[in-house]
This record gives structure tokens, C-alpha cells and sequence, in this order.
């Protein structure tokens, strides 16, 4: 009996030892096959809710609300342009924007534009002692060709870049001028000597988060405030908005 006992011990030990390392290998291939298509199905998941939101995207007209603020300056394209430096600038007013497939879009804008320029001494009278500001406000029309994508999962990105034309709505140079004893202070009506219209180039790179729209703003314009001058308006937003579906 022992021995009938031993001799079943040992078969059992002899095979469990010799096919142990076979079912380690099998939970070993088992393990990689599921992690196999675990990778697979986030993959799919990811691709999937990407596809899903260039779908929602597709064929369909939104409208942003937008509001921002920056600094706006003078481009000097001339030795014989005075010195000036940023000053405040802030906008207001809308956007829309027509999404094709793949997220590129094609849009346009209209919106309220101020910009100020601080004169170390004023454009229009050179040789004297003239600090001020100038101040002008336009009604700006951005039209934009651009690129939609997803930079997170719940992070929209966009790339806009386009022409704009302005029309001054109105502009003044407020200065002081210390050369005369009093020191005299003067105004003069901008666009009553410069040129009222902008035509240029902005760019935008937005961020879209659960539709509000947070992002940055590039501009520079190509026509010359006063063609003596070699003057043309620049300078840099941040924009902040919140975007409707209209379809």
C-alpha cells in the first residue's frame, strides 16, 4: 500500500513539475494578448471619439462672442518715423465660421477696436518736445481660413489666419507740448490728415474648452497711416469668448 502510495506521489509530482513551466508560458502569452487588446481598444476608443467630434464639427455655422485686450503699437518702416510706444489696446464683437470636413473652416468677423499709442513725440509735428497718446477706434472686419483639431480629449484647437480691413470710426493725438512756456496742451483730429482705412493680416491660435474659447491674436497692418511716414498699426490680443452652434 505505501508503495502504491509512493508511486502516485511521484507521478503526480514528475508530471505537475514537467508541465509547469508550459502553463507559465501560457498565462505569460495569455497576459500579452490581453494587454494586446487592451492597447487596441484604447486605440480604437481614442480614433473613435476623435472621429466623433470632426463629425460634430462637420457642415455647421458657429457664432463666438469675443472680447479682449493687449497692446497695440505703431510699425515703423522708416529712420524718420518718431519713436512710440505700446499702449493699451481692447476689442469687442463677434465671429462665425462655416466648418468643412476634416475641421477646415472659412469665417469671417465684425467687431469694435481700440487701439492707443503712446508718442515719445508725435508724428505730425517733428522737432518739437510733444508727449501724449493717440487714440484710434475702427470697426474692424477679420475674415479667416482655418484648421480644427483636438488637442486633448476635452481640448478643441484652432488656427485662423486671414486678412482684415478697418474703417476709422474715430482718432485723435492728445499731447503736451513742453516747449512752450506754458507747456500747451493739443489735440488734433487723426484722420483728418492720416489715412482712415486698414487693410493687414491677423492670425489667431484659440483653445475651446466645454465652448468657451480662450486664445491669442496676432496682427500687422499693410497700409500706411500717412504715406510720408512709413507708419502702419500692429500689435498683440489675448481673446476671450464663448462659441454657439447655429445648426
Amino acid at each position: 500500500m505505501k508503495k502504491a502510495i509512493a508511486a502516485i506521489f511521484f507521478t503526480v509530482l514528475f508530471f505537475g513539475t514537467g508541465t509547469m513551466p508550459v502553463h507559465a508560458r501560457k498565462r505569460v502569452s495569455e497576459k500579452e494578448d490581453r494587454e494586446k487588446r487592451h492597447a487596441g481598444l484604447l486605440e480604437k476608443l481614442d480614433r473613435d471619439a476623435n472621429a466623433a467630434r470632426l463629425y460634430e464639427w462637420e457642415r455647421k455655422w458657429d457664432m463666438v462672442i469675443t472680447a479682449g485686450f493687449g497692446f497695440s503699437t505703431w510699425l515703423s518702416h522708416s529712420e524718420a518715423v518718431p519713436l512710440t510706444d505700446p499702449g493699451l489696446s481692447w476689442n469687442a464683437g463677434l465671429r462665425t465660421s462655416y466648418v468643412y470636413e476634416n475641421g477646415w473652416t472659412l469665417g469671417f468677423g465684425a467687431r469694435y477696436l481700440y487701439l492707443s499709442i503712446l508718442n515719445n513725440v508725435t508724428a505730425l509735428e517733428q522737432g518739437l518736445g510733444l508727449v501724449g497718446k493717440t487714440e484710434q477706434t475702427y470697426l474692424d472686419i477679420p475674415m479667416y481660413a482655418g484648421f480644427r483639431f483636438a488637442c486633448t480629449k476635452r481640448v478643441d484647437c484652432q488656427i485662423l489666419i486671414g486678412p482684415y480691413v478697418s474703417c476709422g470710426i474715430d482718432g485723435k493725438i492728445n499731447f503736451v507740448n513742453y516747449d512752450l512756456t506754458p507747456p500747451e496742451e493739443k489735440t488734433i483730429e487723426l484722420f483728418e490728415g492720416m489715412n482712415r482705412y486698414d487693410i493687414g493680416l491677423n492670425a489667431h491660435l484659440d483653445f475651446d474648452v466645454s465652448n468657451f474659447v480662450f486664445g491669442v491674436e496676432g496682427r500687422v497692418g499693410f497700409l500706411n497711416l500717412d504715406g510720408g511716414l512709413a507708419m502702419t498699426n500692429g500689435g498683440v490680443m489675448l481673446n476671450f469668448g464663448y462659441r454657439f452652434h447655429l445648426n
